[in-house]
């Protein structure tokens, strides 16, 4: 990756994005000038914004009891950032796809199969409870 963007031009209208969760683990080589000259951070969601993203992201999925299941995710996932809480979605779309009929609704337990899931495949890579 730094030998192509060290082979840039400055008028090749190009802009490079990246996103890391371990800024800490980024080389020193790429905070140089030139590579990366702008860094902004954004704080993981809090609750309201967990609610958002979840809310948006669940919508065409179907639970036993939504609201309760909406407020129980919001507790459940205080660290997650945007990106976990799409990858919760995709899981129970999965989930309910693979484990039940297209419009029968979620059940309370695999919706805890999805945060376990989560939480084995990620590690202890900050996941509260």
């Amino acid at each position: 990756m730094l030998a192509q963007m060290d082979g840039f031009k400055a008028n090749d209208g190009l802009v490079i994005i990246a996103t890391t969760n371990q800024p800490d683990a980024i080389d020193d080589a790429l905070r140089r000038p030139g590579r990366f000259d702008r860094h902004l951070e954004f704080q993981l969601p809090d609750e309201g914004g967990r609610r958002r993203i979840l809310e948006r992201f669940l919508a065409h999925l179907t639970f036993e009891n939504r609201p309760h299941t909406v407020d129980t995710l919001v507790t459940s996932t205080r660290s997650f950032s945007g990106a976990h809480l799409r990858e919760l979605a995709d899981t129970l779309t999965l989930l309910q796809v693979e484990n039940s009929a297209p419009d029968e609704p979620l059940t309370a337990s695999q919706v805890e199969q999805a945060l376990s899931s989560l939480r084995q495949s990620r590690g202890d890579l900050g996941f509260q409870r």
